[in-house]
């Protein structure tokens, strides 16, 4: 069986605690997913655990489902493949100066006979690595744009004047 095995990272600006949370929900990754392939969840659970997704590659190149099998809050996620590929993946976050050093690692076979067949002469590793990339720009555009916005809230609450009377008030 031909396999994909495949680590890439990256250290993006941000705290795991700020990254675990768009990585954890399915539902956020269409704000940093990229725009030529589709990422669509399919369930949903209250605990995250049990999630699934579907996601579209690029220019119709195959398919395949996410099922989030675990998940231990700012360390680790666990991500089970199916369809193109099959086998695991996992996020890890490891807090670093300068923001989280972010691990995506991948495991898997794969399946269709075409596909194992043109992964003689595609480097299968290279192209996901490459599409990983443009998921790590993804994230870092959508963790800064976060912060960002965090920031100016910050400073209209610190700038906002106080509500009169309640500055001076004090129990007589």
């Amino acid at each position: 069986m031909r396999k994909l095995e495949s680590i890439d990272e990256r250290l993006i600006a941000a705290a795991p605690a700020s990254l675990y949370p768009m990585l954890v929900d399915f539902r956020e990754y269409q704000r940093f997913w990229p725009a030529d392939s589709e990422f669509k969840v399919t369930s949903a659970t209250d605990a995250l655990v049990g999630s699934r997704a579907v996601c579209s590659l690029p220019k119709n190149r195959g398919r395949f489902d996410w099922v989030l099998e675990s998940a231990e809050p700012n360390q680790r996620i666990g991500i089970r493949h199916d369809g193109l590929f099959r086998g695991r993946g996992t996020w890890t976050f490891a807090a670093e100066q300068g923001g989280t050093r972010l691990r995506f690692a991948v495991d898997l076979e794969i399946v269709p006979l075409l596909g194992r067949i043109l992964s003689h002469v595609i480097d299968v590793q290279q192209a996901h690595s490459s599409f990983m990339q443009r998921v790590f720009d993804g994230l870092a555009r959508e963790a800064a744009a976060r912060q960002q916005a965090t920031r100016q809230a910050t400073r209209q609450a610190e700038a906002a004047p106080a509500a009169p009377g309640y500055g001076d008030w004090s129990p007589s």
